[in-house]
């Protein structure tokens, strides 16, 4: 990730701490997904019916809201725990951001890969804790804009 090129040791820290990326047995969850799909795939056989998935679960085993440092960790490597106007001035911070965003987007993507190969694979069984969640479907609505004009709203669609 280019991200660790523009943040300074601390926040590099703090974000590899964050995404769980030092974690070396959440390395491992990773490693084994990529390399059962990759098997899967290539030999067209099975997946193992217990997996790491989902990698979401273990990515965001920690809750930090709006935190950038855990409350209950012990290093906080000389950054403010808590979000400040301050900090969201910082351009570090704004690094850090789009750096747990990335990894976060990496480890869905991991999940539903997963899944779409499970189904290429002809398996039925489901993964607890991998949907597809939420839509958005865009309607055309009447009368939502001025006069008789249709007005596009999303509307959220559950999905079972």
């Amino acid at each position: 990730m280019s991200v660790f090129k523009h943040l300074e040791p601390a926040w590099a820290r703090a974000l590899l701490r964050r995404t769980r990326f030092d974690d070396t047995d959440f390395q491992g969850d990773v490693l084994s997904v990529m390399t059962m799909i990759s098997t899967a795939l290539r030999s067209g056989s099975a997946l193992p019916q217990i997996s790491p998935c989902p990698l979401l679960d273990r990515f965001m085993t920690l809750y930090h809201g709006l935190d950038i440092i855990h409350k209950e960790s012990e290093e906080d490597y000389g950054l403010p725990r808590t979000l400040t106007l301050e900090t969201l001035k910082d351009e570090q911070y704004l690094f850090f951001c789009v750096g747990v965003s990335t990894a976060y987007g990496l480890i869905t993507r991991l999940d539903r890969l997963m899944v779409a190969a499970k189904e290429i694979v002809g398996e039925q069984y489901h993964i607890h804790g991998i949907g597809f969640g939420r839509t958005y479907t865009k309607e055309p609505e009447f009368g939502a804009g001025s006069g008789d004009t249709p007005g596009v709203h999303f509307r959220l669609s559950q999905e079972t």
